[in-house]
Order: structure tokens, then sequence, then C-alpha cells
């Protein structure tokens, strides 16, 4: 994962598909609701990253859409196939650093640095737990079928995943 440094304020041009619904069908203020549906064989113990991006932190017009994000990194994804279909090849990962270890949740992505690969993993929480050696997080690729094979501490924590730009 190459990282570039972001600035405390991201213009972003198309982030999200919510953006895009803004867009083309008026502005948030108009109170629109977007609702989602399942997909068949999906893997209910999939757990949805937190909201960390409040509507107040976002805004859309006809040319920019605008995301307020102090102390953001910018990190484009290496297509590992691991985290398909949510990150890809070339996506775009708005990151923070966290502060501390609750920060972190379950359903969280999180950039890590592992010691069974080079660079930095970006991969699920699907657990949070305490052990005789403190905070630790077992992550997954959302395309993997099993948990990575090692406990994630938070000193390997690099940052949380908080947008995806494609």
């Amino acid at each position: 994962m190459k990282l570039r440094r972001a600035s405390a304020v991201l213009a972003v041009i198309a982030i999200l598909a919510t953006a895009a619904l803004v867009l083309l069908t008026g502005s948030m203020d108009k109170g629109i609701g977007i609702t989602g549906f399942a997909v068949k064989g999906g893997d209910a113990n999939t757990f949805s990253p937190q909201d960390r991006i409040a509507e107040s932190q976002i805004s859309a017009d006809e040319e920019e859409v605008v995301v307020k994000i102090a102390n953001a990194t910018i990190g484009r994804i290496e297509g590992t196939n691991s985290m398909v279909a949510v990150l890809g090849k070339s996506s775009n990962a708005i990151m923070v650093r966290p502060q501390n270890a609750d920060e972190i949740k379950e359903g969280d992505i999180i950039a890590y640095q592992s010691g069974e690969a080079a660079g930095l993993v970006v991969h699920r929480t699907v657990e949070i737990g305490n052990d005789e050696q403190g905070w630790f997080a077992i992550t997954k690729g959302d395309n993997s079928r099993n948990n990575d094979p090692e406990k994630v501490r938070f000193g390997q924590v690099r940052y949380i995943v908080v947008g995806i730009v494609y």
C-alpha cells in the first residue's frame, strides 16, 4: 500500500454511491433516505464498519463532494483480492490513525503491520479481545475463508479505514 498524506479537508469528486445519489436526486437537506438489499448467499457474520463520518462533515454540490476529516491519509490499495468486493486493486482508502485500542470495533477495516506479510495488510476486524498480552483483534479478508493466522496487537495497527473511493 502506498500512502500519501492528505490535507485536513479532503475534496473528493466521487466518494460513495451515497454521494452520487445525492447529486442525482437532490440534497441531504431534503431528508433523502437510502436503503439497501440483502444478497442471497452473503456472509451474515460480516460486520459493518463503525460510522465515523457525520453527515455534517459531508457536503456536495454540482461540482464537488467535500468530506472534512482531520488528520486523514489516503492509501492506494494493492490488489491481492482478499477484500473483494469492498476493496479492489487501485481503490483509494481514506484512513485515520487510531489514538487507542478502544477506537477499533468489530467490523472496522484496519491497516496493520503483519508479522506474516510485507507491507500493510488491510483487513476487517471480526473479533476484539484481551488476553495475557493485552488487547488484540482477529482479522479476516472479506474474500477469505479463514481468519488471518495472527492476533493483531494495537501496536501493529497503523490506520482505520473511514472511507473508500473507487
